[in-house]
């Protein structure tokens, strides 16, 4: 890692003088090299003392000591990233990093719930059928979770798709006895308001993060 002068950059005499967030520009790479931004973030005090706690446990169990470097490199959380700052934010980086593993929760709801990863059939057109129609499906439900009506932020994706399979029966029977598609959106609505993830103080959900980055703007 170089600095912007091209000189080697001493990451730890750089992070001690962050106070809360800084970033700079630096270069990676030891041949072609890319210039990117530098993000990093002070940690709270109970932050740091989760983090180390999982480096010794980490070493622990392969019998080996974390370095005074590993060690002091968890009073703060540093990122890399070629986004602009005209697209992105220190902060926006920061939020961005914090909610990333919605997307593993999304992978596995599309698995756990929705089964777009099981087949019984072995017959290749039956399995790109299948497939097809299920991430339709999801493409359907997420829509109705996140976009009609203003979309919401406050739902558990987990909570949703189990209430949308309890629910899919009660739909299919409603729709052959000739309800509207608006009353069936009504009780596809009233459904997912039971799936709210409350407001955290301690350690804030996913929407709350993203929701407080208007207060930046």
């Amino acid at each position: 890692m170089f600095t912007e002068a091209g000189e080697p950059l001493d990451l730890l005499q750089w992070l001690a003088q962050v106070e809360t967030v800084s970033e700079c520009r630096v270069w990676l790479g030891a041949q072609a090299r890319v210039l990117v931004r530098l993000v990093a973030f002070r940690l709270s005090e109970a932050s740091v003392n989760r983090a180390r706690w999982r480096l010794r446990e980490y070493a622990r169990k392969r019998g080996r000591q974390p370095t005074q470097e590993r060690v002091a490199l968890t009073q703060w959380l540093v990122l890399v990233t070629n986004v602009p700052e005209e697209l992105l934010s220190a902060q926006e980086v920061g939020v961005l990093a914090r909610v990333r593993w919605q997307v593993e929760i999304l992978f596995r709801v599309w698995k756990s719930c929705f089964r777009i990863d099981e087949c019984r059939s072995r017959n290749v057109w039956r399995v790109l059928c299948e497939l097809y129609a299920k991430l339709l499906g999801v493409v359907l439900w997420h829509w109705l979770l996140l976009v009609w009506r203003g979309g919401v932020w406050d739902r558990s994706l987990h909570k949703a798709a189990r209430a949308f399979q309890r629910l899919s029966v009660v739909l299919a029977v409603c729709w052959r006895c000739g309800w509207g598609l608006e009353g069936l959106l009504e009780l596809f609505e009233a459904c997912m308001a039971t799936c709210r993830v409350g407001k955290r103080r301690k350690r804030p959900a996913a929407f709350q993060w993203i929701l407080g980055l208007e207060g930046l703007t």
